[in-house]
């Protein structure tokens, strides 16, 4: 299994549009790893590659972009699963284009996995003539998607924008998909209590140590350590499994530089727009 990060901003790309903080400054600047896009991911089985991309989990504004410079191609896509209905996240619109779509062997059905509140952001979509169907995700219960083996967990994410992070397994793999999530309450951390992680790709927002308070709803450098010692603790990482950071805002200020330099001596990879971890 690989896993592709396309997108590892948070709601706010960077450098993002009217801001002039340090992060954004030394993005502008800099270039290279620090500029970020929105949130998108795609996981590469066998000969996957992106040209062929088969399963993504979420596809949000800046998927045209990713086209753009990964050359991904989504014509074959599968599956399609959402964390959540936040709109760095979700853009409905991209789904719409499917009925428009010219595709020499014919566009791929597209089975799409969501909760509810994108349900709900999907209703106005046409999922006949895009050749689609979606199925509602509940945190507990395990369904199957493709190749995939999904345990959606519930994220600790607000209660009207309910969140789902995934463990996904396939090819005897097992990845932990965790973004939009502060620290885990109890009931999630018994749900993935008997769950060994191969990778864990983990959201950080506040991506330094002089950024704002996240809240419970987003980690910190404090929180975002803490879940990784508990994880380690409960023996729920297997040897060599790498822990990679995404979701990163300007909010901590950190250029990528600066955040592997400080990340590497706890065994963090700080992610980056293009990363591809094989697994």
């Amino acid at each position: 299994m690989k896993i592709h990060l396309l997108g590892t901003a948070a709601a706010k790309p960077v450098p993002r549009i009217f801001c002039s903080c340090r992060g954004c400054r030394v993005a502008r600047r800099e270039g290279g790893r620090s500029l970020r896009t929105r949130s998108s991911t795609s996981i590469y089985l066998g000969d996957d590659s992106p040209q062929d991309v088969r399963y993504k989990v979420d596809l949000g504004p800046d998927a045209h972009l990713h086209q753009i410079q990964f050359g991904e191609c989504l014509d074959r896509l599968e599956h399609l699963l959402y964390t959540h209905a936040h709109a760095d996240h979700v853009h409905p619109y991209w789904l719409s284009l499917r009925r428009q779509a010219i595709a020499k062997e014919g566009i791929a059905p597209l089975q799409v996995w969501a909760n509810a509140r994108v349900m709900e952001l999907l209703a106005d979509l046409d999922l006949d003539a895009a050749n689609m169907t979606a199925h509602l995700v509940e945190p507990g219960k395990a369904f199957r998607a493709g190749e995939l083996e999904v345990v959606p967990l519930n994220a600790m994410h607000p209660e009207v924008e309910p969140c789902i992070n995934f463990a996904v397994t396939a090819e005897d793999t097992t990845v932990l998909l965790a973004w939009d999530t502060g620290y885990w309450d109890e009931p999630t951390w018994n749900a993935a209590r008997d769950l060994r992680f191969d990778a864990v790709i983990m959201e950080l927002t506040v991506n330094g140590p002089d950024g704002p308070a996240s809240g419970p709803y987003h980690h910190n450098v404090e929180s975002f350590l803490k879940m990784k010692q508990r994880m380690e603790a409960l023996n729920m990482l297997n040897d060599g499994a790498p822990f990679v950071s995404t979701h990163m805002g300007d909010n901590g200020q950190f250029s990528h530089d600066e955040a592997q330099a400080y990340w590497t001596p706890h065994g963090v990879t700080v992610g980056y727009d293009g990363l591809l971890i094989e697994v």
